[in-house]
């Protein structure tokens, strides 16, 4: 202090030398508390002021360079904690504190106060050279053009502490001026202006940094353009701003941050808002980034929070922005972000939103602008939209939330050329006449897998609004999300554009009035594996005029309301193939609808429920149906195929059905059925399952082809030389209705195949005046009424009789199967007989059971007699020959016996009983009860055994017949008749001891047997009794086997027996006859089949005097099969 006093001492009389009207200047100087210096303060390098709290500057004049404190060296610090006023100096251009030109590495603290005066143009700090400058305390000017801080410096570094205020109140007075490169301005304060184009923040050389975290506030309300109070003016290149504080402007076009030149870096995680019409929260002219993790709003007209524009230099800027907080604005055409620069990326994982008119989400106008949105984008007054993209070359993704609320707000608006939109995301527009997404740009390209709905309102049908509006060429639209609107005269997707083309792997759906799914005037929908559907009237699924296109669907394609068809295609060319679902629910609604679309394929379903709504409609010709799915429809004149071309040839393996009056399955005048595996059906009256003109074509049915209603036909044709050909179902079972009618005039030829069924009158048409032909090559019982068939030709290739235009095919296996069923029963009887002699007990002791020994020779032993009793059956199935079908012959039985020795040999008799069952599936079933009484002979002759044995028999048999009768469908003819058979055997046969216990026993049998049959007539069914005249059965069986026989107890033994048996019968011609016309057919048993078999059997003594034995056989070959068995016991007297 006292070296101060010493100066100022100094000074006062070097002042006193040179006048007193000249100011002293004072170096190192501090001005204490309650002390008031008048005089300019000088610091040159090096030196240091002080001013204490409660100490005071103030100076009235201080030179038109200097300041009250003027830094002219280096390293030179000031603090003040007191006053510095140089508002008693009415001059202008005056400077509180002012660091000269050049001077390097200069301190300025201020805790206390800073006051400029209210003349024009005076600065609180003019910081020229570089250095330090950091305010804790207050700053204010209060004249015109009056700058709180105007720095020039290089490489400084300004600070606005927590506690510092800085502001100005006078018109142009900005609250910071940088005008130095590489400068840091540091905000933790508060920056206020008031003043007309005041900023609070003036950037104006390259390569500055400003990081605000504090509060800048302008609050000009001015409405001037010229002059607006921007929050922060970044006019130099390569500028940054990171703000983690509250930016807040009041006057129009006053921005929030305004840069202009190139490179801008904006960082904003803190607040910024503006309050004035066309005040941006942020505005850029150049190329900038711009990162926004806080809070930009807007509340005036034409205030964007963020805007970027092409500069009026004429640049084409690019924009990087990326926001996670939150932008939104609340005046008129205020959009949330507006850019029009080239190549600018846009990134949001935040939230936007706008609330007033014309203000939409993000605004691009430039050209190749990149857009990201994982975050949320809203909107909710009239014509704002959420995205709007306007350049060419345009990419839009988009995995967050866009909604609109407003009338006419679009959630997405496309216009540019080769604009490319990618939603994963959720997409919403509720105003009216609002699209979801609305593209009116070439060469678009649409994908979606998220969703994209529409409740918008269209009460007027003035717009045409759509979740998806297009209106653009060649745009191309994929779908594998959701697309869906709910009000009326709003489609799903629509398009105006030439050559829309659409894939669909998710769900189109409308569900108002006159809303179609997809409609477009040339729309191409290539594929479709998932749901296209509409609920409403006059709603088509899909809808478009486009040519020459294929569509694939796998998916569901339906609509339930009146007038409203799954397929409207009113284009040329078009070809359709499913496999998955067309159905409609309503009047007028056809599934598939067109002037000229060919549907080549369907696997699938194709249904419509009501009247008037055919399955498929189309007037397209030259081209074939291949249909294994099914075709359906329940309504009232509804046809399954509504075909109005020419040409047109349909194979059917699926289902074609109506059920419906006036309805037919297939309805054409010159389509040509060429093949029906499938089924083809109509339940109505007046309906018709084929109807078709064409001539010259042949039409292949081994499925179904049924009429069920009045005046309704199987098959109606009117074209001449068809060739009908059936190995299936015809039939036609209501009133005046035809399984096949034909017109007079015209060449027919019917040609009924082995499982044919036609069942209702036929008419070929024309008695005699044409050439018509029947031909029955069907195998079975069958019964064809043709005296009403108009047929001038009737043949039958098979076995049955052709009479009066009455055909009855007879299947012959219900005869020819008596001879195979009873010598099989017959061989089991006379095995019986061999079994007793050819069996010995197992050892030959004294006292043995003949037939049950194992014989160690074949000499003659006495033996006591035995009674004895078997069980045994039989099973054997017979393939199917050119005339008979295959059969099943079942038998069991019981026989009785009792032999004993007379004359040195064997001889026994035997009695009992055989049920046998003979069945062919569909065919026919007979059941014979059979009595049979026998003896048997054997003689041993030390080389070997000659035996022999004679059966009687009796039989009474029950016979079922099943018969299709065309006219009365399936009948069962039944018959009963008797039978007498007798069935001589004989046999030789050896046995060889190879090895202990060990024996071979070869033999030869020859059994023949001899049956008559009594004749029959046949009652139950309306044409078909048979009248069958008595005829006989012989057949011989020959059987060569070889035994091993294995003593494996010493009563006990087991045999393995191979053979082979070899059957000829030569049965008599079978005789019958139907309304006294006769006819007659051989049996198709009669011939020779030889059957390898192998068996094995076991015996043993099981009480002294009881044996018992069972034994098994099977044998196979390629015309038959059997199973037989036999339980025995037998009991030694």
């Amino acid at each position: 202090m006292s070296s101060l006093l010493f100066k100022r001492s100094y000074l006062s009389l070097a002042v006193c030398a040179t006048f007193a009207s000249v100011n002293s200047y004072a170096t190192d100087f501090t001005i204490a508390d309650g002390e008031t210096e008048t005089t300019v303060q000088t610091l040159n390098a090096n030196e240091t002021g002080a001013i204490e709290e409660g100490g005071t500057l103030a100076v009235s004049s201080t030179g038109s360079t200097s300041g009250a404190v003027t830094i002219s060296g280096n390293n030179a610090s000031i603090v003040n904690d007191g006053t510095i006023d140089i508002t008693g100096n009415g001059d202008t251009n005056k400077r509180a504190i002012i660091v000269d030109s050049g001077v390097e590495g200069v301190s300025i603290i201020n805790n206390g106060s800073i006051l400029a005066g209210s003349a024009s143009s005076n600065y609180a700090i003019s910081f020229s050279g570089s250095g330090t400058l950091t305010n804790n305390g207050e700053i204010l000017t209060t004249g015109l053009g009056g700058d709180a801080i105007y720095a020039s410096a290089d490489n400084s570094s300004i600070t606005n502490g927590v506690d510092g205020t800085i502001t100005t109140t006078g018109d142009d007075a900005y609250g910071v001026v940088v005008r130095g490169e590489d400068t840091t301005l540091i905000n933790d304060g508060t920056i206020t202006t008031s003043g007309i184009g005041s900023d609070g923040v003036y950037v104006a050389i390259n390569g500055n940094h400003v990081i605000n975290n504090g509060t800048i506030t302008t609050e000009s309300t001015t409405t001037n353009a010229s002059s607006p109070s921007y929050g922060v003016y970044l006019s130099a290149a390569g500028s940054s701003l990171t703000n983690t504080g509250t930016i807040t402007t009041y006057g129009n076009y006053s921005d929030g941050i305004y840069a202009n030149q190139p490179d801008a870096i904006i960082t904003n995680s803190g607040t910024i808002s503006t309050l004035g019409d066309n005040a941006h929260g942020i505005d850029t002219d150049e190329n900038a980034t711009i990162v926004n993790s806080g809070t930009i709003s807007t509340t005036g007209d034409y205030a964007y929070a963020i805007n970027s524009i092409v500069s009026s230099s004429g640049n084409t800027p690019g924009l990087t922005l990326t926001n996670s907080g939150t932008i939104s604005t609340a005046g008129t055409s205020a959009h949330a972000i507006n850019s029009t620069a080239a190549d600018a990326t846009i990134t949001n994982s935040g939230s936007i939103e706008t609330t007033w008119l014309g203000s939409h989400g993000i605004n691009s106008t430039g050209s190749a602008v990149n857009v990201t949105n994982d975050g949320v984008i809203t909107t909710t007054s009239e014509g704002s939209k959420g995205i709007v993209l306007q350049g060419d070359n345009a990419t839009l993704t988009n995995s967050g939330d866009v909604s609109t609320a407003g009338n006419y707000a679009d959630a997405i608006n496309l216009t540019g050329a080769d604009a490319s939109f990618i939603n994963t995301g959720n997409l919403s527009a509720t105003g009216n006449y609002a699209n979801s997404v609305k593209s009116t740009a070439n060469d678009a390209t649409i994908t979606n897998s998220g969703s994209i709905s529409n409740s918008a309102g269209n009460d007027t049908n003035t717009t045409d609004i759509a979740a998806v509006y297009l209106s653009g060429d060649n745009a191309q639209v994929s779908n594998s999300g959701i697309i869906s609107s709910v009000n009326d005269y709003v489609d799903g997707i629509f398009s105006t554009g030439a050559n829309t083309s659409i894939s669909n792997s998710g769900t189109v759906s409308t569900a108002g009035e006159d809303s179609s799914a997809i409609s477009g005037t040339d729309v191409t929908l290539t594929e479709n594996s998932g749901t296209i559907s509409t609920t409403g009237d006059n709603s088509s699924a899909v809808f478009t005029a486009a040519s020459d296109f294929t569509l694939d669907n796998s998916g569901t394609i339906s609509t339930t309301g009146a007038t409203a068809n799954a397929l409207n295609l009113t284009g040329t060319g078009v070809s359709i193939s499913n496999s998955g679902t067309v159905s409609t629910v309503g009047e007028d609604s056809s599934a598939i609808s067109g002037t000229d679309v060919t549907l080549t394929e369907n696997s699938g379903t194709i249904s419509t429920t009501g009247d008037n709504s055919s399955a498929v409609s189309t007037a397209a010709s030259d081209f074939t149906l291949n249909n294994s799915g099914t075709i359906s429809t329940t309504g009232a004149t509804s046809d399954a195929l509504y075909l109005t071309g020419t040409g047109i040839e349909i194979i059917n393996s699926g289902t074609i059905s109506t059920v419906s009056d006036g309805s037919l399955a297939i309805n054409n005048t010159s389509f040509v059925l060429t093949s029906n595996s499938g089924t083809i059906s109509t339940a109505g009256d007046n309906s018709a399952a084929v109807s078709t003109a064409a001539s010259s074509f042949e039409l292949e049915n081994n499925g179904t082809i049924s009429s069920t209603g009045e005046n309704s036909h199987a098959i109606t044709v009117t074209g001449d030389n068809v060739t009908i050909i059936n190995s299936g179902t015809v039939s036609a079972t209501g009133e005046n209705a035809y399984a096949i009618l034909g017109v007079d005039g015209t060449d027919t030829t019917l040609n009924i195949l082995a499982g044919s069924t036609i069942i209702g009158d036929i008419d070929l048409g024309g008695d005699g005046t044409d050439n018509d032909t029947i031909n029955v090559y069907a195998k079975g019982n069958l019964t064809y009424d043709f005296s009403s068939a108009n047929a001038e030709n009737i043949t039958l290739a098979g076995t049955g009789v052709v009479a009066g235009g009455v055909v009855v095919s007879v299947d012959s296996a219900s005869e020819s199967s008596r001879s195979a069923a009873l010598s099989s029963s017959t061989a089991s009887i006379s095995g019986l007989a061999r079994q007793r002699m050819m069996a010995d007990s197992p050892t030959p002791e004294p006292v043995q059971v003949a037939a049950l020994t194992l014989s160690p020779s074949m000499l003659f032993q006495e033996r006591k007699p035995v009674a004895w009793s078997q069980f045994f059956f039989g099973s054997a199935e017979y393939e199917a020959s050119d005339d008979a079908a295959a059969y099943e012959a079942d038998h069991s039985g019981l026989a009785l016996g009792y032999e004993k020795d007379i004359a040195r040999s064997r001889i026994g008799v035997m009695a009992g009983f055989v049920n046998a069952t003979t069945e062919s599936s569909d065919t026919f079933v007979s059941d014979s009860s059979s009595f049979y009484s026998g003896a048997y002979y054997g003689v041993k002759l030390g080389w070997g055994q000659v035996s022999s044995s004679v059966v009687f028999g009796y039989a009474n048999n029950d016979n079922q017949r099943s018969v299709i009768d065309a006219v009365n469908g399936a009948e069962i003819a039944s018959s009963d008749f008797t039978s007498l058979y007798m069935s001589p055997s004989v046999a030789l046969s050896s046995s060889f001891e190879v090895m202990d216990k060990v024996e071979l026993q070869p033999s030869v049998s020859i059994d023949l047997m001899l049956a008559q049959i009594s004749d029959y007539t046949e009652t139950g069914t309306t044409s078909s009794n048979l009248t069958v005249e008595s005829r006989s059965l012989q057949t011989t069986s020959a059987t060569l086997q070889l035994a091993t026989v294995y003593q494996f107890i010493e009563q006990g033994s087991a045999t393995l027996t191979l053979g082979a048996t070899s059957r000829n019968s030569n049965d008599e011609d079978v005789t019958a006859s139907i309304n006294n016309n006769s006819f007659s057919y051989s049996s198709s048993s009669n011939g020779t089949a030889t059957t390898p078999f192998a068996g094995i059997d076991v015996s043993m003594v099981v009480f002294k005097n009881i044996n018992i034995a069972l034994g098994v056989a099977m044998g196979s070959s390629s015309d038959e099969s059997y199973t037989n068995g036999h339980f025995d016991v037998a009991y030694q007297f």
